[in-house]
């Protein structure tokens, strides 16, 4: 129906065409928000632990284990830091040396090479990833 009002160009038709573009966009961005995971579970201390992706201030890579640091608490899970980085959402973590990564919403401030997380937590910022971490701050 709507084709055929738009060919004979029927008033409002437009508009309703215009409208309904706007609302499938509006649930695309809807959908891509949801999609992101707000938690994950992580087995460390013999348990499974609820953290929230939004606590997560740094993942460090050890050999087979990653250290993932919070406000308030570390883990020390199992797993290599590559695993670990495809469970994060990617559009959060960048990595910034061969072992850690960080979360870009508790960066603080960056001076030259060092990656400021809260005033007390710092990184230093490899140079094969300081070209990636200037444009993805950029943007």
């Amino acid at each position: 129906d709507l084709l055929v009002d738009l060919k004979k160009g029927k008033r409002g038709a437009i508009a309703k065409a215009i409208t309904i573009v706007e609302n499938d966009q509006k649930d695309k961005e809807t959908i891509k928000e949801e999609s992101i995971p707000k938690f994950i579970f992580i087995r460390a201390d013999r348990a499974n632990h609820k953290i929230l992706i939004d606590d997560i201030l740094s993942v460090e890579g050890k050999k087979d284990y990653v250290k993932l640091q919070l406000d308030s608490k570390s883990y020390l899970v199992r797993k290599n830091l590559k695993t670990f980085l495809m469970d994060l959402p990617s559009s959060k973590f960048a990595r910034i040396s061969k072992s850690v990564a960080v979360n870009l919403e508790k960066i603080s401030k960056i001076e030259k090479n060092i990656v400021y997380l809260n005033s007390e937590d710092y990184h230093v910022i490899s140079k094969n990833y300081v070209n990636d971490i200037n444009d993805l701050l950029t943007k």
